[in-house]
């Protein structure tokens, strides 16, 4: 039915049907078939089906909770581009203990 209206194919249609509450579903991405891959789930929809039973949460929450995980690089070990984006804004913890020091400044 989704499917129908203009622009609608057979991924965005679950991406669609959650969004607007439709259904509880998760969009089988790129992201989230990869991480079936990985857990060695025969689709998104097995290892989806498979967490809300273990840990009882919806296949939507579940769905953006892998998508952030994938989109951030944590599927694989491989350029991990949030650990890289983690590294680069690192401050040593002393760069800003002057701001936070109870005592005034000194001339």
């Amino acid at each position: 039915m989704l499917e129908e209206l203009p622009g609608i194919g057979p991924i965005t249609k679950f991406h669609l049907a959650k969004n607007i509450g439709l259904a509880d579903v998760a969009k089988p991405d790129i992201w989230l078939e990869r991480a079936a891959k990985l857990c060695r789930a025969a689709s998104v929809k097995q290892l989806t089906t498979y967490l809300t039973e273990a840990i009882g949460e919806s296949h939507h929450i579940l769905d953006v909770a892998i998508w952030h995980y994938g989109v951030d690089g944590l599927l694989s070990g491989k350029d991990n581009k949030a650990l890289e984006r983690t590294r680069r804004k690192q401050v040593p913890l002393s760069a800003g203990l002057d701001v936070i020091d109870d005592e005034p400044p000194r001339p």
